[in-house]
């Protein structure tokens, strides 16, 4: 059972932000290489400055690899960006880049399943404020990605980690750049620790096993069926997808096609 969940889009308030917890009119900006480019939004002095309507500030950025562009090649530029307020411009901190694999969004909440509870408080504004980072949605829908969250396989049960599971790709699946799925920790909310492998993409058809009707089955199990390595994504815990259509076609909602439901393996 796919619910739509994020989805980003092109556009200025794509790339930058305003706002902080200060002052109505502090401002965080993003400085991109002197190469990007954002059509229709001229770059003053390499930024574009969004004045936000609030205090806190969300800020997510997803390069993509297109022409034969490896992960490689996104990590690297998604390095060469920088994070810091506007009024440090001159001389700007170094911009720290974490691992969520290895390090998720607060692991001390994880740890407890995120009661949000402190042994002097309730966290009701960290609470608040990681909801809204997880199920935000802008103001537009556009050209960039549009997401499809499941928690739920075709019975309408919560997915675990000790049963296997089967999700049908087809292979119209309206995305031009590339279609992705990954498993996410229902405990954490970010990646199952250890698996070898957390998602599986366009790119990894070639390794894949393709049905004759040219869609490709993906499997969520503990351990790889027979024959399916290629094809399977290690679970071993509670856990819900995140589908992902990169560069979707236009007019694909209208269409009416519709992804299948995680169907259990019996």
């Amino acid at each position: 059972m796919w619910g739509e969940g994020l989805a980003e889009f092109h556009g200025v308030k794509e790339f930058s932000a305003a706002g902080g917890r200060k002052t109505p009119d502090s401002q965080t900006s993003l400085r991109f290489p002197e190469s990007a480019s954002v059509d229709g939004y001229p770059f003053q002095f390499g930024y574009i400055v969004v004045q936000s309507d609030t205090f806190g500030v969300h800020f997510s950025l997803r390069p993509v690899a297109k022409n034969g562009g490896s992960h490689a090649d996104q990590a690297s530029y998604a390095r060469s960006l920088a994070w810091y307020p506007l009024a440090q411009a001159d001389d700007p901190k170094p911009t720290e880049f974490v691992d969520v694999k290895e390090n998720p969004i607060n692991p001390e909440q994880a740890k407890f399943g995120f009661p949000f509870v402190s042994d002097t408080a309730v966290l009701t504004d960290e609470r608040a404020g990681q909801y809204f980072y997880l199920t935000y949605l802008p103001e537009n829908l556009g050209g960039g990605t549009f997401y499809l969250g499941a928690v739920r396989d075709a019975d309408g049960n919560m997915m675990n980690g000790e049963d296997t599971y089967k999700l049908n790709v087809p292979a119209d699946t309206p995305a031009e750049d590339f279609w992705s799925v990954i498993v996410y920790s229902m405990k954490t909310k970010g990646f199952v620790q250890g698996a070898e492998s957390v998602g599986r993409a366009t790119p990894n058809m070639a390794d894949m096993s393709v049905n004759d009707d040219g869609s490709v089955d993906v499997f969520f199990a503990p351990n790889a069926p027979d024959g399916q390595d290629a094809n399977w994504i290690p679970t071993g815990e509670d856990f819900f997808l995140l589908f992902r259509l990169y560069g979707p076609s236009e007019g694909w909602i209208q269409s009416g096609w519709k992804l299948p439901d995680v169907e259990k393996v019996h």
